[in-house]
């Protein structure tokens, strides 16, 4: 009789148990799917917002470009040629002020043309304007730009036309959501301007389809409403009951997660709205819902298990064992996925750490600019003591071995990122660095001779390893080559001047076997490989190859069966200033006149201050608008024009760019503390002069515009 009381007491408890384990795994299934739409929804509303901001920063672009090539005193015609010449300009055209008409080239829009002449002529802008979207035919819009201008010595305004649909296709499309989403544009009104579906753009988001749409029964309730919140508030996520909108077929009813975001464009307000199929999300929450299935179904199975043993009491051991087993593999199964998400989590730590010393790198040198500065103009101060002078003059050396640290710190946060942040590298360094390397593994019966000229004073704009990574691979190549026999490895180094240009040639060659005129044809053809099954991938020289054009270098390769091959590598360079003290002149920029441009004003500021009192004259901006601006009224004035390469509207190498379209023709200096494209074509091509890297100095200034 005891003995029954005490089954019952332990059936209850164990089917109470059962029933608890049974809530609270739905009750994670449940909060879980509340995670997953919320994180979601987040992803949406980022995602709404870039593609938002990408739209402003293109249209502001175009406008200001837009205005700097017409307002004030410039060629007309030639701001209307290399203006029209931009991909984002489908035509463009010239209206007098007594309503002539000139389509300088493009397409042919008529009365459309008119139509922003009026509208820019009824808002009374002195300035560029972008002008409303109009439906220039079914299911497309366009855009207008308009400026005033002169024209054959008149009063002219130039329209420019750009296609929404075209910049729907550059700007919004390209952004991927999930694999069927979308983003959209409206106005504040509501009507569609850019949509995927051709058929949707120009119709209202509700009453349009409707229309469009009025041989189905449609339940648009739920996107009235939609509609009607992102005229209320600025910004919202949500799960939306809609249909799938495709050219050419009935409308499929679905459900969506769906944000929005609000976009000044001009002088409108524009609407980006961005779906997502709730499938996409739904189908990982469908997995979670088995797993809750199965982990209920193993807990019944155990409490199942249990509850035999007690009633039962047969077979225990033997069922206990099968239970421990499966409970090992699924622990180790759980141990095995933490580890890898713990990798995850490493990986993504060391990518933000290089990232993050990279920016730190870039802010530290804007900092050490004017300590640099400051510290060389009062270290020629004849007010101050020699005692404070000697304290000084420790002040800049520290300063200068932070430089070197921020170099140093700068290689490490893009160690191993090939063609992302360049940076300056000394070539013969480099090499000497790859060659020791390659004597540490090299074979008793292969030599090794080096012939290196210095390239002192000149360095090439590369990734950091990049020439390490060539040399690498074109001597473990070799050393291949010559195994089995042996022979000599020779590599040589000269400097070379090509029609003004310096550049630095190296060549690697081995007296190996050589090769035929068939393997010569294909050994910069990616996976193509002589070497045995296992020995090699076949991409060491088409990375190679792809290497040197990044830096628009050049290689070439000549063979001989049975004597040897030779590698041909030219690097292309550009003169560096290295920081010294010594022979300092004075007089040496008395004569000229200089103009700074730098967004941070304590850099800015610190240039100025710093060689004011050895230049004619000197002023500084730190808005390449107002520069530009300034520019144009005396552009001629100017003996050199030192710039900053990271500035908001446009960096420096296009604010160069845009000086020499004015006339400038004398010195630009390009400066910066962090380069995150290659600067070698605008030196090659002239349009930059010098690059020197912050922190700088009054000495590297003065040794370049002296020169």
């Amino acid at each position: 009789m005891e003995k029954r009381h005490y089954d019952k007491i332990i059936i209850g408890v164990s089917i109470a148990a059962v029933a608890f384990m049974l809530i609270f795994n739905i009750f994670i299934f449940k909060n879980y799917q509340s995670n997953l739409i919320s994180m979601q929804e987040n992803h949406m509303m980022t995602t709404t917002k870039a593609v938002a901001n990408n739209l402003e920063n293109y249209y502001n672009g175009e406008l200001n470009n837009f205005s700097v090539y017409f307002e004030g005193d410039m060629d007309v015609e030639r701001a209307l040629r290399f203006f029209h010449e931009q991909p984002e300009i489908s035509s463009i055209c010239v209206i007098g002020g007594d309503g002539i008409r000139l389509l300088y080239e493009g397409n042919e829009y008529g009365t459309f043309w008119d139509q922003a002449y009026t509208a820019y002529q009824e808002k009374g802008a002195e300035e560029a304007a972008l002008l409303s979207p109009v439906l220039t035919s079914e299911r497309h819009y366009t855009q207008f730009m308009a400026a005033k201008t002169r024209w054959e010595g008149k009063d002219a305004c130039v329209i420019a036309s750009m296609e929404m649909e075209s910049i729907y296709n550059l700007i919004v499309r390209p952004i991927k959501i999930g694999q069927y989403g979308y983003s959209m544009v409206k106005n504040y009104d509501g009507t569609i301007l850019m949509h995927k579906s051709v058929n949707q753009i120009g119709i209202d988001a509700v009453e349009g389809r409707k229309t469009q749409y009025s041989e189905y029964d449609l339940d648009l309730s739920d996107l009235e409403s939609w509609v009607e919140q992102q005229r209320t508030t600025p910004e919202g996520s949500r799960i939306l009951n809609s249909y799938w909108w495709e050219d050419g077929k009935e409308p499929v009813q679905t459900k969506k997660v769906v944000a929005y975001t609000q976009a000044s464009i001009g002088e409108e307000t524009w609407i980006i709205n961005s779906t997502l199929d709730y499938n996409e999300i739904y189908k990982p929450l469908v997995k979670t819902r088995w797993y809750v299935f199965c982990v209920s179904v193993v807990t019944i199975g155990g409490f199942g298990i249990l509850l035999a043993w007690i009633i039962n009491n047969a077979n225990q051991n033997k069922t206990m064992e099968l239970e421990m087993k499966h409970l090992l593999e699924m622990n180790s199964a759980w141990e095995e996925l933490h580890k890898r998400e713990e990798q995850i989590r490493h990986n993504d730590k060391i990518r933000t750490l290089g990232t993050m010393t990279s920016m730190i790198s870039h802010e530290f040198n804007n900092f050490l600019t004017p300590v640099m500065l400051y510290g060389d103009m009062l270290l020629e101060d004849p007010d101050i003591s020699e005692e404070n002078k000697g304290c000084l003059a420790e002040m800049v050396a520290a300063a200068h071995k932070a430089k070197d640290l921020t170099k140093e710190l700068s290689r490490y946060g893009h160690s191993g990122t090939g063609s992302g942040k360049k940076m300056v590298l000394h070539v013969v360094e480099e090499i000497n660095r790859s060659l020791a390397i390659i004597k540490k593994t090299l074979p008793d019966n292969i030599t090794l001779t080096e012939n290196l000229q210095p390239d002192d004073g000149y360095g090439l704009m590369g990734s950091s390893g990049m020439v390490n990574q060539v040399i690498v691979n074109l001597c473990t190549n070799a050393v291949y080559a010559m195994q089995e026999k042996g022979g000599s490895l020779t590599v040589k180094g000269i400097m070379l001047e090509e029609e003004g240009h310096v550049k630095y040639a190296v060549t690697v060659s081995d007296t190996g076997p050589g090769m035929p005129e068939e393997t010569l044809k294909q050994i910069f053809t990616p996976f193509y490989t002589t070497k045995e099954s296992g020995s090699g991938t076949g991409l060491g020289l088409s990375v190679v190859q792809d290497l040197i054009h990044q830096v628009s270098g050049e290689i070439n390769v000549v063979s001989v069966e049975g004597k040897g091959t030779r590698f041909d590598v030219v690097l292309p360079l550009f003169r560096i200033v290295e920081n010294s003290r010594e022979d300092k002149n004075p007089e040496s920029l008395k004569d000229l006149s200089i103009f700074i441009l730098d967004d941070n004003e304590k850099v800015s500021r610190a240039l100025h201050k710093s060689l004011k009192p050895l230049c004619k004259k000197i002023v500084s901006y730190t808005h390449p608008e107002e520069a530009l601006a300034s520019m144009k009224k005396e552009v001629s004035n100017w003996d050199a024009v030192i710039t900053d390469y990271s500035m908001p509207v446009m960096n420096g190498l296009e604010f160069s760019g845009i000086l020499r379209s004015l006339g400038y023709s004398k010195t630009i200096v390009l400066i910066s503390g962090n380069l995150n494209q290659d600067v070698q074509w605008y030196l090659d091509h002239g349009i930059v002069d010098f690059v020197l890297e912050k922190p700088v100095s009054v000495q590297e200034i003065e040794e370049i515009l002296s020169s």
